[in-house]
């Protein structure tokens, strides 16, 4: 066996995106990417490096994005023969057509400069097939289908707590949340203390919550209901746009955690009994 280190640049580029690196593997492969049937790695951060474990036959290392946009979204390094370790290094380069996929430094192999170059056609073909068929949903008004879809119910888990919203939302990567899950209109930013972290296990999610409060320097009613812990306010950006922060509190069995949910002031009368819904779906594992 041999380590492989992959290191991953910093970018503005694909920043919230997640690679994920899948190695050659004709026999125990379970996805195929550009007719190779590869096996997953691991996962790559922006910023951050990854280490695996493989073996010391030749193999291609390819980086894609996800497997929907995989034979077109995507950089294969070839590896040779032996047991030395090996350190590739690369980034996620602009180029909307491909989804801005990662690219290795250094890659002048023919056949992966091909790759990019098919990769290219691929993502120019799907880009303009999805400017038709959004005309034509556009056309046909079944944006509403959509809207019904995205209303749907989805649990999003995060380590031992989940919370239920839609399917409108999304998750995305951020550096000092537990995590975040982002839609049209609401953000949803998840905070977790440990009691090791504060020191302390005494206090009540009322309590806790006037602890943000303090921190977050706002003044605030802080409101119990139905066994939720809230208070809310607002708040006007750098840029003139002004928002309204839902904050709810809780506490688990080592933890105590705080949820904002952000939303456009002038959207903030519409979407509270979804926000205090959502805030009533959250359990504790």
């Amino acid at each position: 066996m041999r380590k492989l280190t992959i290191i991953r640049a910093k970018s503005f580029v694909g920043c919230l995106g997640t690679m994920k690196v899948y190695i050659e593997d004709a026999e125990a492969g379970d996805t195929e990417i550009c007719n190779v049937r590869c096996r997953k790695l691991g996962d790559l951060k922006n910023g951050a490096s990854a280490e695996f474990e493989i073996g010391e036959g030749e193999a291609r290392i390819y980086v894609i994005a996800d497997k929907l946009s995989a034979n077109y979204c995507n950089d294969f390094y070839q590896l040779e023969a032996g047991g030395a370790d090996i350190t590739l290094t690369g980034r996620n380069r602009l180029n909307p057509a491909v989804g801005n996929a990662f690219r290795f430094d250094g890659n002048d192999n023919p056949e992966a400069t091909k790759n990019r170059k098919m990769g290219l056609g691929k993502g120019v073909l799907v880009f303009i097939c999805a400017i038709l068929i959004g005309g034509i949903i556009g056309y046909l008004g079944v944006s509403v289908l959509f809207e019904i879809i995205w209303m749907q119910d989805k649990e999003f888990v995060s380590e031992d707590m989940s919370i239920t919203l839609t399917k409108g939302f999304n998750e995305q990567y951020a550096t000092g949340y537990e995590s975040v899950f982002v839609s049209k209109n609401v953000d949803v930013l998840v905070f977790k203390n440990s009691f090791d972290e504060l020191g302390r296990d005494d206090l009540t999610t009322t309590e806790y919550a006037k602890s943000v409060m303090n921190n977050a320097k706002v003044d605030s009613e802080i409101i119990t209901k139905d066994g939720l812990c809230c208070f809310s306010y607002d708040k006007e950006l750098k840029n003139g746009e002004e928002y309204t922060y839902y904050v709810y509190t809780y506490r688990s069995d080592n933890a105590y955690w705080h949820i904002y949910f952000v939303v456009g002031k002038s959207h903030a009368d519409g979407y509270s009994d979804d926000i205090e819904k959502w805030a009533g779906s959250v359990v504790f594992n």
